[in-house]
């Protein structure tokens, strides 16, 4: 505990938690959105370690390099436990970068559940597992590099390392290495994959024991067991890498789960129990357009579900379009509730080979009328001929019918 209080005092630890915590703040504001949907929040409250792990291994590569200058040796020589205390250095400069992450991304997940977002407790824990190991390894790269290069190069040469590693080894297919979350769009009815999140923390792990035992072979401490750790590790690293590689690209660290849930009567709006904050919102705005609406002619599916990839397509319901970013206070933009009223079926040309170019030209034409009908608060006249051509219209994409769209060219004035 004392040479831990000393590095706490000596090191670059106080510029460290300072710099951080702004660069967190930075960062979680930097974007919108995730604030209605859990998963969300807490992947982008976790993705500051995209930018934490390599100043963190930058400053402990410099830091231990300056430990182990002539002149600091001699400061340091009388130490008990000598080189030891380089441990105690990693640690204070780790805890240092890990309490503004964890800040981070407690903040984020309480701002989730204020805004009515399902908590998920499971969720958050996988990724505090998850950001423990990527900083633990970053840490200890940053301390392998500073006793391996004897210059004050030793910091900007590890953060590049842990910022550029990740990056070269995403065409592998190797995600989660160095760094956790950042989704940066909602990831609705999605949950972390078991078998990538275990393979992703031994990876870490496994990183962090290599690195640190050589480190500490280059300051002449030899761990008790020989070679046995570092070639159980050597192998837990393989093992690890090969499971991450053989991972579904599709899903990698993300499966999918057939939770649904539905909110409002007139119309119902459906979609993964994680959705069903922004589904609230959805289905207030598009009760009251379509009350307006349905007094003109027109005539609207009973249920809207989410356009999401865990969602099933059915021809019974509308195709519910909601982006967070988006969102205006607690309502939909007025082009995601027009696109949603227009998309009253999920017809089965959407999902095939062909483009269904007639569909979608309707598609749009109607949306455009409708952001342009509720705009006003005037009432919509049933006998306009625009509007008849609209009821017509929204009636042929319901029934998914190409052949009954109305000879409308609303999208081209």
């Amino acid at each position: 505990m004392t040479a831990i209080r000393a590095w706490a005092l000596r090191s670059s630890a106080g510029w460290l938690f300072g710099g951080l915590c702004v660069i967190v703040a930075a960062v979680i504001v930097s974007r919108s959105g995730w604030q209605w949907q859990g998963q969300w929040a807490v992947s982008w409250g976790a993705g500051t370690s995209i930018v934490l792990s390599p100043l963190l291994a930058g400053v402990v590569a410099f830091d231990v390099h300056r430990f182990l200058t002539p002149g600091l040796r001699l400061l340091t020589a009388s130490a008990q436990r000598g080189a030891r205390s380089v441990v105690a250095l990693v640690v204070v400069l780790t805890v240092a970068a890990a309490v503004p992450w964890f800040a981070g991304m407690s903040t984020t997940s309480v701002r989730a559940a204020a805004t009515g977002a399902p908590p998920l407790m499971t969720t958050w824990l996988v990724y505090v597992a998850l950001g423990v190991a990527v900083l633990g390894a970053a840490a200890s790269v940053g301390l392998l590099v500073g006793t391996l290069v004897p210059h004050l190069l030793a910091g900007p040469a590890a953060a590049a390392l842990v910022y550029v590693g990740p990056i070269l080894v995403l065409p592998l297919g190797l995600q989660g290495i160095l760094s956790v979350g950042g989704a940066t769009g909602p990831t609705y009815g999605m949950v972390p994959n078991p078998t990538v999140v275990a393979a992703t923390i031994a990876v870490n792990l496994s990183l962090m024991v290599l690195c640190s035992v050589a480190a500490l072979g280059r300051l002449g401490l030899r761990p008790s067991s020989g070679k046995a750790l570092p070639i159980a590790l050597v192998i837990v690293l393989a093992v690890s890498l090969v499971a991450l590689v053989g991972s579904d690209p599709r899903t990698h660290s993300l499966t999918g789960t057939t939770d649904v849930v539905c909110t409002g009567t007139s119309p119902e709006t459906c979609g993964p129990t994680d959705a069903s904050a922004v589904l609230e919102v959805a289905s207030r705005d598009l009760e009251d357009a379509s009350s307006r609406l349905t007094a003109a002619g027109f005539t609207f599916p009973d249920e809207y579900a989410l356009d999401a990839p865990t969602m099933p397509a059915d021809e019974t319901r509308g195709l519910l379009f909601v982006d967070p970013t988006t969102l205006q206070g607690d309502h939909m933009s007025e082009w995601d509730r027009g696109l949603t009223l227009a998309t009253p079926a999920a017809c089965p040309e959407f999902y095939g080979d062909a483009v269904p170019v007639e569909l979608l030209d309707a598609q749009a034409a109607l949306s455009l009328w409708f952001v342009a009908a509720l705009s006003t608060s005037e009432d919509i006249a049933p006998t306009d001929p625009d509007t008849v051509a609209a009821v017509s219209t929204l009636d042929a994409l319901r029934a998914c019918d190409s052949s009954a769209l109305p000879d409308w060219d609303y999208a081209t004035r």
